[in-house]
């Protein structure tokens, strides 16, 4: 009888340990799904961050402002970037950049470098005109009210100096000297804005006003 039980006994202890394996195989495999999950995350290569210096690289924003495109070349001293402009010329953005980013040169109008007339007429919201005559160009002032004034009588009237058309100096005050000096060393007045040039007949293009000032001593109007 004892005999009889402990062989049904068996069954049960066996399937007891069939069980308790079961379990041990499920929680070794669900270890190693864990491990392997873990290990595949780790050979994931983490995404690279945005090249922050790239994004916002301003000699690169200044290329394709200007209607370029960038690109890089590579040199024994790392990647350089360069710019190639719609009509063809490739440059060191870099230095694109950076001649873009110079101050032009401020253009100086005072009196001493610049016709004070036409400086004035400009001040006053007029248009700076040119009208050449036997004696020599004429600085002309159009003012916004459509009237047209010498620039020369309209500077000289507002400084409190009347015009004298009686005067033998009559042609001082109604030419720019400087342009009369340019006319008579054969030169051709070109007027820039509110400054007058003169084109010598040797091919020197020079302000009139300096021109003016250069002439020998003894001979300034």
């Amino acid at each position: 009888m004892l005999r009889l039980l402990n062989l049904q006994t068996e069954p049960d202890d066996q399937s007891g340990f069939a069980s308790r394996d079961d379990e041990m195989k499920s929680v070794v495999l669900m270890s190693t799904g864990l491990v392997s999950a873990a290990a595949a995350m780790l050979s994931v290569p983490a995404q690279a961050a945005p090249d922050k210096v790239g994004i916002a690289n301003p000699a690169s924003v200044y290329c394709g402002s200007i209607g370029g495109t960038s690109f890089v070349r590579k040199t024994p001293s790392g990647d350089v970037g360069y710019c190639r402009l719609p009509n063809g010329q490739v440059h060191e953005e870099w230095d694109l950049f950076r001649n873009s980013q110079k101050p032009s040169p401020k253009r100086r109008t005072d009196a001493h470098l610049g016709n004070p007339a036409a400086v004035h007429c400009t001040k006053v919201g007029g248009t700076n005109l040119n009208r050449r005559t036997a004696r020599g160009d004429v600085g002309l002032c159009r003012l916004r009210n459509g009237k047209t004034v010498d620039a020369w009588d309209l500077f000289r009237g507002a400084n409190g100096k009347g015009k004298d058309t009686n005067s033998r100096n009559h042609r001082a005050v109604m030419t720019n000297p400087a342009s009369s000096y340019c006319v008579d060393q054969k030169g051709t007045i070109e007027v820039r804005q509110d400054s007058g040039y003169c084109h010598l007949p040797n091919g020197r293009v020079v302000e009139e006003w300096k021109l003016f000032r250069e002439q020998p001593a003894g001979r300034a109007r």
